[in-house]
């Protein structure tokens, strides 16, 4: 078979951009749509098979100083591609919401999240969890301090705990508490880590 080098390289070409940009239906970030939203960029995973007649927990997922940004798009890690895997939202079905803040996490923020999962069909409201690592790891400690009760369980990741200035120490040492105790509500909590029950 005879193949000049303009035939040569005009498949290598094909080949290359097949690569790099794949189907977007088999790409694990497309699992996480855009979402309408008067406050920040976000997009969220929904749970695998949704069913309307059940209930699901929530994930919120903060991003770190990497994810900074207003494209809706930086803010997914490579915790975010994990959350996405078939057999984990088989066997833990829920949203994951992933915002994106152009700083840090503050409490406008948190108000823009609320409102986003206020508007999610079927969510159990006493299942919202958070995470985040680095920056993230520091807006889930404040997100908890702004508001302990709104959190069944954090897990902050290389952030710092120090909170705003604004908060008094009551709401502080709540949010600390909240950290410490994670899903002090369902019995979850086991030596730092937090298990994702199966929505009802």
């Amino acid at each position: 078979m005879n193949l000049n080098f303009k035939t040569i390289n005009g498949l290598i070409i094909v080949a290359c951009f097949s690569v790099s940009t794949g189907n977007a239906a088999d790409r694990w970030d497309a699992l996480y749509e855009p979402v309408k939203s008067d406050g920040i960029p976000c997009r969220v995973m929904k749970p695998l098979n949704f069913d309307s007649q059940k209930s699901y927990p929530v994930i919120v997922s903060l991003h770190g100083a990497g994810g900074k940004g207003t494209n809706n798009d930086k803010q997914l890690k490579d915790w975010n591609r994990q959350l996405s895997e078939q057999q984990r939202r088989k066997d833990f079905p829920c949203y994951v919401v992933a915002p994106q803040a152009p700083g840090l996490w503050n409490e406008e923020h948190l108000k823009s999240v609320r409102a986003i999962i206020k508007e999610l069909p079927s969510v159990e409201m006493d299942r919202i969890y958070i995470m985040g690592h680095s920056m993230g790891g520091h807006g889930t400690y404040i997100f908890i301090q702004l508001d302990p009760e709104y959190f069944a369980a954090a897990a902050p990741s290389a952030g710092p705990q120090n909170a705003p200035r604004n908060l008094d120490s009551r709401r502080r040492s709540r949010g600390a508490k909240t950290a410490n105790t994670l899903d002090r509500r369902r019995g979850e909590f086991s030596s730092g880590r937090t298990r994702l029950s199966s929505a009802s």
